[in-house]
């Protein structure tokens, strides 16, 4: 429930998605135990535009700019 409440909270007030998940870093830091991490990918969609952007938190990349593609594992 504490990661819900969280993530609504931080969802609200994000304008990018590097920074939601600077913010739930944040928020994650103070409340994890030692030794705990979370893993994270988040798709910000700009209502009304062609554009989906993509931040990892956690996780290596599943885009390869090389490639033009999602990879998928």
């Amino acid at each position: 429930m504490l990661l819900k409440a969280n993530f609504q909270e931080a969802a609200e007030s994000a304008q990018e998605p590097h920074g939601f998940l600077e913010k739930m870093n944040g928020v994650l830091h103070r409340f994890l135990p030692s030794g705990m991490f979370v893993a994270a990918t988040f798709l910000w969609f700009e209502h009304g535009q062609p554009v989906v952007r993509l931040s990892n938190a956690g996780l290596p990349y599943p885009y390869r700019a090389s490639k033009r593609r999602a990879e998928v594992r």
